[in-house]
């Protein structure tokens, strides 16, 4: 089914489910009535199923799934209870020009001092066949620039949501193809979302993780020194797939907090990258050598 085909479908569907959806007073007895409904649905090509978000009882989450050869194509939608009747507020749904996708988890925050809430929905592509590496497998990366690098085919995410930032940990991809520990740290500033540290959890994984952020983003996580030496060895490797570069496990570097990654490529060293962490996982490029860094033993 073609996704226009899907949204004719789906649309007026959501419109016939919001009129059945019980009062923001409905007894237990009721609201499992309606459940009860909409999961017994599934063989008309499609299922739908309603939450209340912990911590926010005026509110309601309606998920729709579409039934499709291929997997299921999801939405959900967010509503609150107003001047008796229910007022759809967020829509997570595909765009046109997007994959199809099935929707995994979707998590409401607690509300901020001024009653602000956050809404993270975490959805993967639908695909023909098999599983799909994709770097739009994770939905909060459309507030970053740059993308995510995800393996979607081996464990769901987890979701973590704060008043005014998300956390969101993953299975992640290296630029070889080789599985890792991902993860997503942003926090609102206003309206507008800044990715915050860690980028990773290992001095090896940030590296990788920081030659797939453009350099805009990227330069966020450099000291002040040499930039323009790290800015032109970042440009030669950001975005590119490299299946047979590897990165030796991280040497410390003295005690300030350095390490040193050695990148390779077919057994011959190529790059010594000098990183410094200065908090907890909270890592910054210091320095990219052709050598060894006299300090460090590798």
């Amino acid at each position: 089914m073609q996704l226009e085909l899907v949204s004719e479908f789906r649309n007026p569907l959501r419109e016939w489910l919001e009129t059945v959806l019980p009062g923001a007073n409905a007894t237990d007895k009721e609201y499992a009535k309606v459940i009860s409904q909409l999961g017994g649905m599934e063989l008309s090509g499609y299922d739908a199923s309603l939450i209340r978000p912990a911590g926010f009882p005026e509110a309601m989450l309606l998920r729709l799934n579409i039934h499709l050869p291929v997997g299921k194509e999801s939405a959900a939608y967010l509503y609150v209870f107003r001047n008796g009747k229910w007022l759809r507020i967020l829509a997570a749904e595909p765009r046109q020009d997007q994959l199809r996708q099935s929707i995994d988890t979707v998590v409401v925050s607690m509300p901020d001092p001024q009653g602000s809430r956050l809404l993270a929905v975490v959805g993967r592509p639908v695909v023909e066949s098999g599983c799909l590496h994709s770097k739009d497998a994770i939905a909060a990366s459309q507030l970053v620039k740059g993308h995510l690098f995800a393996d979607i085919c081996s464990s769901a995410e987890q979701v973590t949501l704060e008043p005014n930032g998300v956390s969101i940990e993953y299975v992640a991809l290296t630029r070889r193809g080789e599985r890792r520990p991902g993860v997503l740290h942003l926090r609102f500033r206003g309206d507008k979302p800044e990715r915050t540290s860690p980028l990773a959890l290992k001095p090896e994984d940030f590296l990788d993780e920081w030659l797939q952020l453009p350099w805009a983003e990227a330069s966020r996580w450099v000291e002040a020194k040499n930039v323009q030496v790290i800015e032109a060895v970042h440009r030669e490797g950001y975005g590119k797939l490299a299946p047979m570069a590897s990165y030796n496990p991280a040497t410390r570097c003295g005690s300030q907090g350095l390490w040193q990654v050695v990148e390779s490529a077919d057994g011959t060293t190529q790059r010594y990258y000098l990183i410094r962490e200065s908090g907890d996982h909270d890592y910054r490029v210091v320095d990219v050598s052709e050598a060894s860094h006299p300090f460090c033993q590798q």
